[in-house]
């Protein structure tokens, strides 16, 4: 399931807070008015056990950096947490090049590398996401998180070694919201945006299907039901069939900036 992260909390200026926190966290081994680099100085206090859970000012270090987008001193904390792994993380370089080379997905490249409102990639980053949000369903996949100056895919760890072309299809589908909201429509067409790429990328490998999890599964899912024929029901290849899973979005408001046209063909008119 794909989370939309609507944290809208005030933004610090500096990052005293931070510093300040880790001072009073145990971490005063360190000095830190000879320490000019906020990014280096934050990831030794991690290191030498500073509490990133511990508060001041009723709000702990992680809090103070993830509920204000501080994006530098949150790779910092992913990095810090990611350490435990001992084999690297499937290549994201490497997994947007299959979307550029892709004449399906190629749309979807555009806007994860810049062609968006911020006029700047997408940050895409593996984390733990109940790190992030301890409220997040263990049955999310993705966290998208906006703010105007910056976009970011936050992908589950558990999901950090997925073949190239599966994480492409999640980014694609994540890449159409670029604004921080949501809508019936915009959904359908994610759903959509699943079944195209994925098609694709299916089309040109077919063993790609040999690695089956709950992920390729749903990909397979969309492709049926863009695929569907019933006559005056469903036509093959008609975006309009993802319709039929509208009884799942109940919560949605209708239409959204960008997505008012309700007629799904219209979003995919370079595939025809």
């Amino acid at each position: 399931m794909l989370v939309r992260d609507k944290r809208r909390c005030k933004r610090t200026s500096s990052s005293g807070i931070f510093d300040r926190q880790f001072r009073n966290f145990g971490a005063d081994k360190f000095s830190f008015d000879a320490v000019n680099h906020r990014f280096t100085t934050s990831y030794l206090l991690l290191e030498a056990g500073a509490d990133e859970n511990a508060t001041f000012m009723k709000l702990s270090a992680k809090q103070t950096v993830f509920y204000g987008h501080k994006f530098d001193l949150e790779k910092v904390f992913i990095d810090y947490w990611n350490k435990r792994f001992e084999t690297k993380s499937t290549d994201i370089d490497k997994v947007l090049e299959y979307l550029k080379e892709s004449k399906v997905g190629n749309k979807y490249y555009q806007i994860l590398t810049g062609n968006n409102s911020t006029k700047k990639p997408f940050l895409i980053w593996f984390c733990d996401l109940e790190k992030i949000n301890p409220e997040i369903s263990s049955k999310n996949y993705l966290l998208i998180l906006h703010t105007f100056r910056q976009n970011v895919i936050y992908i589950d760890n558990r999901y950090r070694n997925l073949p190239e072309e599966v994480l492409a299809t999640i980014l694609a589908a994540a890449s159409i919201n670029t604004d921080g909201e949501s809508s019936e429509i915009e959904e359908l067409v994610s759903c959509g945006v699943m079944a195209s790429v994925w098609q694709d990328f299916i089309t040109k490998n077919p063993n790609l299907n040999n690695n089956q999890n709950e992920i390729v599964t749903t990909f397979n899912r969309m492709i049926e039901l863009l695929n569907m024929e019933k006559q005056d029901v469903f036509a093959k290849g008609d975006y309009n069939n993802f319709w039929l899973l509208q009884f799942a979005l109940k919560n949605y408001k209708k239409t959204s900036k960008g997505f008012r046209n309700k007629d799904l063909n219209t979003y995919f008119e370079y595939n025809i």
